[in-house]
């Protein structure tokens, strides 16, 4: 089992819970750019990122628009987060 599916198990897909928090997620991630206002030569590292790939897990590397210049940290191995970012320096295993 991956390290976050605990957490994401609680997360029902398509649920009101689901939907809850994927809003609060995208309205962090639009404070977040409207107060860094990121240039596309700004780096980012990103402590903590999810091993399990859904709609409301690692907006900072589904939404960001220099995804290129992120460096993405978590607990686990992540093989699914890492298919999906080769381009960013994790290659997929």
């Amino acid at each position: 089992m991956a390290v976050d599916q605990r957490y994401y198990a609680h997360v029902l897909p398509n649920s009101f819970s689901e939907t809850l928090m994927i809003s609060a997620r995208d309205r962090i991630f639009s404070d977040f750019m409207s107060r860094t206002l990121p240039w596309p030569d700004n780096r980012i590292l990103d402590v903590g990122v999810s091993d399990v790939v859904n709609d409301g897990a690692n907006v900072l590397e589904r939404s960001y628009p220099y995804q290129e210049n992120i460096t993405a940290s978590g607990l686990s191995d992540a093989p699914d987060f890492r298919v999906g970012v080769p381009e960013r320096g994790l290659p997929a295993d």
